[in-house]
């Protein structure tokens, strides 16, 4: 599986500007093990959660999965 990550940098543009929690990357770890298709509708729910925790505008950042 390949993750294609990107943000805009208008709107976060440095380490400081997100925090995610040990919870969230060992949801991301888990939601790795499930079979492609819920792996990517599990992933897509986790970042919509670090957003809403980090106060993040909808479209600060986009990640698109290859689940191949």
């Amino acid at each position: 599986m390949k993750i294609k990550f990107e943000y805009d940098k208008n709107l976060i543009d440095t380490q400081k500007d997100i925090v995610i929690s040990v919870a969230d990357l060992r949801d991301l770890i888990n939601a790795s093990n499930l079979n492609p298709q819920d792996t990517k509708d599990e992933m897509y729910l986790i970042l919509q959660s670090i957003m809403r925790k980090n106060r993040l505008q909808k479209n600060t950042f986009a990640v698109d999965f290859d689940l191949s």
